[in-house]
C-alpha cells in the first residue's frame, strides 16, 4: 500500500512539474528595449502618437531611464507668481534613473493618419492639428494652446516638448491659465549621466533660465552650477554633481504660501518671493 501511494504521488508529481513548465514557457513574452521606426509608425508612413505609447509603455519596464528636463518657460494672460515659477521647476529636478514604468509623460493617443490625433484622457478626449510629421518627428497643436513635440533620437532616447495648461490652485482663480512650456529627455541607454556635461554640447544640458529658478527654490547661488573645462578653457560645465546635491534640498519653505513680501536677495541677484 505504500509503494502505490508513493507511486501515484511522483506521478502526480511529474504531471503537475510538466504542465508548470509548458504554461509559463508559453506565457514569456520576448522582452523589448528598442524603440524602432517601424513600432512608431502608422501606415501613413509618420511617427504615431498612438503607437509610440503603446510601442513605449510595453517596453521591458525594469529598464532604468533618465528623465532630465532641460527647459521650462511659463506664459500667462495674468500675473503668474515667482513661487509657482520656482517649485515647478524644483520638482521637475530629476538626474537619477529610474524604472521605465514610472515616467508617465506621453499620453494615450489616437492617431489613423499624418493630419490629426486625438490624446485620450480620463476628463475627455482632446484633438490636435498635427503641423509636422515625419518618421521620427511629430509635432501637433491644440485650439486651446496645447502643443506637444515628440522626437525619436534614437532607438533609447526620447525628445518631448510640450505645453500645458496649469492651475496655480489655491493661490489664483482657476481661470488664470498658465502655459507651461518643457521639454525633457529621456534615456534608457547605457549611458551614464557624468557628473559635468558640456553646456553646449550635451543632450541633457539645460539652460540657465532653468537653473536660475532651481536656484531661487532652494536659495543656492547658480553660479555653483557651472565650472571650467578642464580641458578646453572656452567651455563652460554644468555641474551635475552640485545639482544632485542641491536636487535632495527642500525648497524653501515661504515658498509654499500664497502671498510672500520680497526677503533678502537669492544667489543669483533675484528676490526670493
Amino acid at each position: 500500500m505504500k509503494l502505490r501511494n508513493l507511486f501515484f504521488i511522483l506521478v502526480g508529481s511529474f504531471f503537475i512539474f510538466s504542465c508548470g513548465s509548458s504554461d509559463t514557457s508559453t506565457a514569456m513574452a520576448p522582452v523589448k528595449s528598442d524603440l524602432t521606426e517601424e513600432a512608431v509608425i502608422n501606415s501613413a508612413g509618420c511617427l504615431s502618437a498612438e503607437n509610440l505609447y503603446t510601442s513605449f509603455n510595453s517596453l521591458n519596464p525594469s529598464n532604468q531611464a533618465y528623465d532630465i528636463l532641460t527647459h521650462i518657460n511659463f506664459e500667462s494672460y495674468y500675473d503668474i507668481r515667482p513661487s509657482f515659477e520656482k517649485l515647478t521647476a524644483f520638482y521637475e529636478l530629476s538626474l537619477d534613473r529610474k524604472p521605465l514604468n514610472q515616467i508617465l509623460h506621453l499620453e494615450k493617443a489616437t492617431q489613423s493618419d499624418c493630419r490629426t490625433l486625438v490624446i485620450n484622457r480620463v476628463t475627455g478626449d482632446k484633438a490636435f492639428e498635427i503641423t509636422e510629421a515625419t518618421r521620427k518627428k511629430l509635432v501637433a497643436q491644440a485650439e486651446d494652446g496645447e502643443s506637444l513635440n515628440y522626437e525619436l533620437l534614437s532607438s533609447r532616447r526620447l525628445k518631448l516638448a510640450q505645453r500645458y495648461i496649469a492651475l496655480d490652485v489655491p493661490c489664483s482663480s482657476e481661470k488664470d491659465r498658465i502655459f507651461v512650456s518643457t521639454t525633457r529627455v529621456i534615456d534608457w541607454s547605457s549611458e551614464s549621466l557624468s557628473d559635468a556635461i558640456d553646456e553646449n554640447s550635451s543632450p541633457y544640458a539645460m539652460d540657465r533660465s532653468y537653473l536660475s529658478l532651481i536656484a531661487q527654490a532652494t536659495g543656492t547661488n547658480a553660479a555653483e552650477f557651472y565650472k571650467a573645462d578642464p580641458n578646453n578653457a572656452l567651455n563652460t560645465q554644468i555641474d551635475m554633481a552640485r545639482l544632485r546635491e542641491v536636487a535632495k534640498m527642500p525648497p524653501l519653505p515661504e515658498l509654499g504660501m500664497c502671498t510672500i513680501a520680497p526677503t533678502a536677495a537669492s544667489g543669483d541677484g533675484s528676490a526670493v518671493q
